[in-house]
């Protein structure tokens, strides 16, 4: 946290846009991390997840909600101070016109940031978000939605050399202060969405692969626990 504030603060960050936002989880940690600011957008192509994300920020009129396609953003070039992208590049079907539009927004040295999970290190506990990650993930090609696997940091850096033009400043794995424990009955509900993913496969004889594979990861689950899979930070800075 103290990284980004430093960051954010060195950059003199006003103005903020939150791509692929959904229900606003990174808005939180950026109000947290920013000292005053004029604005904070968070656009999603999800018209319910607006919905749920202005529900958890009522009364607060420098925040704001869109439904907006990232590759037709709807502001002039050089509005925002800072981009940010997080937890949804592995969900980028075409991603080089969406990064070209968040550095087109961009003003000059402003800043980048993409947040996203990786796929180590991890703990036994962490390694069960990335099994459930992985699973939805599989369903979702299944139905022929964009979802890749979790990515190593490796990956991500080499994805970002190629869709970005900006240069990477910084990079580091986020430590919260307040860490969440998860409770038994929270465990539960992540096991019990296991069998609520595999609802959206029609095909009966895709079934059970999925069922074995589900059982596969609830013993994991049950003999280690669960805890959200490690994040890392990028600070990418546009140059022009």
């Amino acid at each position: 946290m103290e990284q980004l504030e430093f960051h954010l603060s060195k950059n003199q960050t006003k103005k903020v846009l939150d791509v692929g936002t959904g229900v606003g989880n990174f808005i939180f940690l950026l109000t947290q991390a920013l000292g005053d600011y004029e604005e904070i957008v968070g656009i999603d192509t999800s018209m319910r997840a607006v919905e749920l994300a202005k529900g958890y920020f009522p009364n607060q009129e420098k925040i704001k909600f869109s439904v907006m396609d990232a590759r037709q953003l709807e502001y002039p070039n050089d509005y925002f101070d800072a981009v940010c992208l997080s937890n949804s590049l592995h969900h980028l079907d075409d991603a080089q016109p969406i990064f070209d539009e968040m550095e087109r927004v961009l003003k000059p040295k402003g800043l980048l940031i993409i947040h996203e999970m990786i796929s180590d290190p991890l703990t036994p506990k962490q390694v069960s978000h990335k099994l459930i990650h992985h699973f939805s993930a599989e369903i979702d090609r299944l139905l022929d939605i964009k979802h890749d696997d979790t990515y190593t940091k490796a990956e991500i850096e080499d994805k970002l050399q190629l869709y970005s033009s900006c240069v990477i400043e910084d990079s580091w794995i986020p430590v919260h202060k307040e860490k969440h424990e998860f409770s038994q009955e929270e465990v539960d509900q992540v096991i019990l969405s296991l069998d609520q993913m595999q609802n959206r496969i029609s095909n009966p004889d895709q079934l059970p692969y999925f069922k074995q594979k589900a059982e596969t990861i609830k013993e994991h689950i049950k003999e280690h626990g669960f805890d959200l899979a490690t994040q890392y930070m990028f600070i990418l800075r546009k140059n022009k």
